[in-house]
């Protein structure tokens, strides 16, 4: 991949395409996850899109214009909704168009689980993915189980494992090495050289404490079952092999007993279609009160998120892609840890403590995650209360401006998240004597409160709260009126 894919010379810059082809559940996704996330510094920039339809392409595609700069792009059409089949193909048109400039030749493009073509006999959902190949330059990665599609260009089929390498699989999930005799066997037999089988299957029996014996009676008993229910349509994993859906389904029942908010996140996930999810995009069920379900708004405790997460992930279910770019799983775990602790610290008045706490926190989500991940963003934030709160002004104000910066960026002018720094800089602002900037922030944190809350929301109305005070200090209220304003605020 790498010598197909990678772009060597300016001389050379037509398409290069390549194709990983073979079974589901072989590691098609997770080899394109892992090239894509190693080289994603020589490419600019590199779009992953769902295969699995033509629609889902499409709506793929017409995804990546948020990621095109402003003036490459008529602006007419970057804020058009994707309702309508017209606005859709106005939008994909412009996404194609760009990666097809000829200025613009070192992007690369995953097409992942493109198992439907048009030669299938027009079957619902197919399509001619070189449709959707723009230009003659840049890079295209294709993942498919469709052996014929590696006509487009390289290709390489991703087989079954053998014995040794089976057994190395094994021992990395299980973490020791896998005891060859009658059970042994049979397991490797039934799993049949499929990874991802094997890490589910090691990562079972590590998590339970049971052993090979146990696991291959309940393999074999658990498919039974799933063939005297594969009448039953609609079931995503009758797309793979029978030993995933087996191990996967072995697997699921054991978290479920364990954790049930941990498969209903595993169901949420899936209905997302397994993009990336990660704790502060809950933030909005933990704010949104009631309308939300109990489960979700549960996990949306951090430690309760990190806690399902990992169980996850000790079962070998999901991936913890930042960490397997720039550190590892236990490590962000134990930055939260400290996070948290700091927290503590700051509630118990231990401020220089908590000081200490953030900034370990903070330097190991940096090497982590990056400066400009969500949880980095959100130790800066506290950073910059603590500061105020020792009345190290202008330092808490260079946090607040770093957090805002990378919050808007990161998750939006208008997510709750973004709008608590605002609120959190008009308070500074206010403490500062700088009331015309204080009364900016805090009308834009009112403004998305309400929108994204409603009126009547705890955060809507700490803002209200603070414009009546920053009013009183103006001069624009009296005393009394304020105490009116409040009884009315809180009646």
């Amino acid at each position: 991949m790498e010598r197909c894919l990678l772009p060597h010379s300016p001389q050379n810059q037509q398409r290069k395409i390549f194709v990983l082809y073979g079974l589901g559940g072989i590691g098609k996704t997770q080899l394109a996850a892992d090239f894509a996330r190693r080289h994603q510094d020589k490419f600019k920039p590199v779009f992953w899109l769902d295969g699995k339809s033509e629609d889902r392409l499409r709506q793929s595609l017409a995804g990546c214009i948020s990621r095109i700069p402003e003036d490459q792009i008529p602006d007419r059409n970057r804020n058009l909704t994707l309702d309508s089949e017209d606005n859709l193909n106005v939008v994909v048109a412009d996404v194609l168009g760009w990666l097809a400039r000829p200025d613009n030749v070192n992007w690369l493009l995953v097409f992942d689980n493109v198992d439907q073509s048009n030669e299938q006999g027009g079957a619902k959902g197919t399509y001619d993915v070189r449709q959707y190949l723009p230009g003659d330059h840049g890079s295209v990665l294709i993942t498919t189980r469709l052996s014929r599609l590696g006509r487009l260009g390289d290709s390489k089929e991703l087989k079954k494992v053998d014995e040794e390498l089976s057994k190395a699989i094994f021992k990395q999930w299980y973490r020791q090495e896998l005891v060859i005799d009658e059970a042994g066997t049979e397991l490797l037999r039934l799993l049949d050289g499929l990874p991802l089988a094997l890490a589910q299957a090691a990562a079972y029996i590590r998590e339970t404490g049971s052993n090979t014996t146990q696991y291959v009676r309940l393999y074999k008993q658990q498919w039974d079952d799933l063939m005297k229910s594969s009448s039953k349509s609609g079931s995503p994993l009758l797309d793979y092999d029978k030993e995933i859906r087996t191990t996967w389904t072995i697997s699921f029942k054991a978290i479920e007993a364990k954790n049930e908010n941990a498969g209903n996140l595993l169901r949420l996930w899936a209905f997302l279609d397994n993009r990336d999810l990660w704790h502060n995009l809950l933030q909005v069920a933990r704010d949104g009160g009631e309308q939300w379900p109990g489960w979700l708004r549960d996990i949306a405790c951090e430690v309760r998120f990190l806690d399902v997460a990992g169980l996850l992930f000790r079962y070998s279910m999901i991936e913890a892609r930042e960490s397997e770019e720039k550190g590892n799983f236990k490590d962000i775990i134990i930055g939260h840890a400290i996070h948290c602790l700091g927290l503590l610290y700051a509630d118990q008045g231990r401020l220089k403590e908590a000081e200490a706490m953030y900034q370990r926190a903070l330097e190991g989500y940096e090497k982590a995650l990056g400066p400009d991940h969500t949880s980095t963003l959100n130790t800066v934030n506290n950073l910059g209360i603590l500061y105020k709160n020792q009345g190290r002004l202008k330092e808490a104000e260079a946090m607040y401006q770093r957090a805002l910066e990378g919050k808007e960026k990161a998750l939006g002018p208008d997510h709750t998240s973004t709008l608590d720094t605002v609120n959190n800089l008009g308070n500074l602002y206010s403490d500062q004597g700088r009331l015309k900037e204080a009364e900016t922030m805090y009308q834009r944190a009112l403004s998305g409160y309400s929108a994204a809350l409603g009126s009547s929301h705890a955060k809507s109305l700490l803002v209200v709260k603070n414009i009546a005070s920053l009013q009183l200090a103006k001069g624009n209220l009296s005393l009394q009126e304020l105490i009116v304003k409040f009884a009315n605020i809180y009646n």
